[in-house]
C-alpha cells in the first residue's frame, strides 16, 4: 500500500509539474538575483495599461528604440543596433504581472528570467518591482550584475519621471 500512494504522488507530482502549475513563481535556476522597485503616485491600473504590455517595452525603458511583438515573442532592438529576443511565459492582468525569459541577446546573461509586477501602495499610487534571476554569461559575475541592475534601476527610474 506505502508502495502505491509513492507512485501515485509522483504522478500527481509530475502532472503538475508537466502543466506548469509548479513553475509558476519560481524563477530560473540563475544564481544572480536583482530586485528593483519604484514607488509611483498613479493608480495601478493606469500604470498596468502600460508597463503590462508586453510589446511596450521601448516607451519606458531607455536604450530601447523598438519593440517588435509576434504571439509571445517579443524582440527588442538595442540602440546600438543589437536584439533581445524574449518569451512570455506568463501574464496576469487581473494581478498585474507578467514574467518573461530572454532567449537569445547580446547582454551578458543566461538562464534569464524575470517578472515585473504593479501592485497598490495602499495610499492610492502603485508599486513596480521588477524581479530578475541569471547566470552570467561572457563577464565575471559581479560585472554582469552590475550591468543588468543598471537596466532595472534605468526602467523604474524613467517610469519615476514619467509618472512622478
Amino acid at each position: 500500500m506505502k508502495k502505491k500512494l509513492s507512485v501515485t504522488r509522483n504522478i500527481i507530482i509530475g502532472l503538475v509539474a508537466a502543466s506548469g502549475m509548479l513553475s509558476s513563481s519560481a524563477f530560473a535556476a540563475g544564481n544572480i538575483n536583482i530586485e528593483e522597485t519604484v514607488n509611483l503616485n498613479v493608480k495601478p491600473a493606469g500604470l498596468w495599461a502600460l508597463v503590462g504590455d508586453f510589446n511596450s517595452l521601448n516607451r519606458w525603458l531607455p536604450g530601447i528604440v523598438a519593440s517588435e511583438r509576434t504571439d509571445n515573442t517579443r524582440v527588442l532592438t538595442l540602440g546600438d543596433g543589437g536584439k533581445v529576443t524574449e518569451i512570455l511565459l506568463e501574464e496576469d492582468n487581473v494581478n498585474h504581472f507578467y514574467r518573461y525569459a530572454i532567449t537569445d541577446s547580446p547582454l551578458p546573461v543566461a538562464d534569464y528570467e524575470a517578472k515585473i509586477t504593479v501592485e497598490s501602495n495602499g495610499k492610492g499610487g502603485s508599486v513596480v518591482t521588477w524581479k530578475t534571476s541569471f547566470n552570467a554569461a561572457g563577464l565575471p559575475d559581479k560585472e554582469a550584475e552590475n550591468v543588468m541592475r543598471g537596466v532595472l534601476k534605468a526602467g523604474v527610474s524613467n517610469l519615476g519621471k514619467l509618472y512622478n
